[in-house]
């Protein structure tokens, strides 16, 4: 278990939700390379683990939880964790597409919908 040294990464952007105080999207610069991270709740309007369980076979495991980035320890547990979120989270996406009529967002999805029962209605 080896811990990241600090010196090798840096936070570029931050972006968290003023009520809950959770984030949305935080960018990283490791090693030169920018990482994007994104929280699956502005792409779903559930927890990640109730997007897993109504589109995918796979069952949320527990979330690795650490007080700083420094303690943060990269294991063969913590390797599995992300890849099982990764992969439900890309099944997800793609049955959500396709039930939306490829909206990838539950509120453009809502908004195709509307707009299709608004215009059949405009028709009769």
């Amino acid at each position: 278990m080896k811990k990241l040294p600090r010196h090798l990464y840096d936070f570029k952007d931050k972006i968290v939700m003023p009520f809950t105080k959770s984030i949305l999207s935080i960018t990283i610069v490791l090693r030169g390379k920018k990482i994007v991270f994104r929280d699956t709740y502005t792409l779903f309007s559930a927890p990640l683990a109730n997007v897993m369980k109504a589109y995918t076979s796979f069952e949320k495991t527990e979330t690795p939880i650490y007080k700083k980035l420094e303690d943060i320890v990269i294991d063969d547990y913590c390797k599995q964790y992300s890849k099982i979120d990764t992969l439900a989270l890309s099944i997800a996406l793609k049955k959500r597409q396709e039930i939306g009529k490829n909206a990838i967002t539950t509120a453009s999805g809502a908004l195709k919908e509307f707009k299709s029962i608004i215009n059949q209605k405009q028709i009769k």
